[in-house]
């Protein structure tokens, strides 16, 4: 009498893994899209704050401003660091990699 095995063979688990694998594939296209769409969603409500400005800045000059005051708006912030200021034995806590490609 032949014995009853239980489970899933690896085939099985490999067939089984690709299929997910390649529905992931195709979703992804559409996770991206939607992402894109969210960004531009969010990004037009603050396009609309620096219209008008713009707008009469060509109505005048013919030209477009060239930076945030020339629009009116609000200066540029500066979103990086300009220093860093490590504390004493700060430098110890890093990698040794770390600190050569420091110096």
């Amino acid at each position: 009498m032949a014995e009853s095995h239980d489970g899933f063979t690896m085939i099985e688990m490999l067939v089984v893994i690709a299929i997910i694998a390649i529905l992931a594939l195709m979703a992804a296209p559409s996770f991206q899209y939607q992402m894109v769409r969210d960004q531009i969603n969010t990004a037009l409500p603050l396009a609309d704050i620096a219209k008008n400005p713009v707008a009469a800045s060509w109505a005048l000059a013919q030209t477009l401003p060239v930076d945030n005051v020339g629009a009116g708006l609000p200066a540029r912030r500066q979103n990086r660091q300009q220093s860093h200021q490590l504390r004493p034995g700060a430098e110890r806590r890093y990698p040794h990699h770390v600190r050569q490609s420091r110096k």
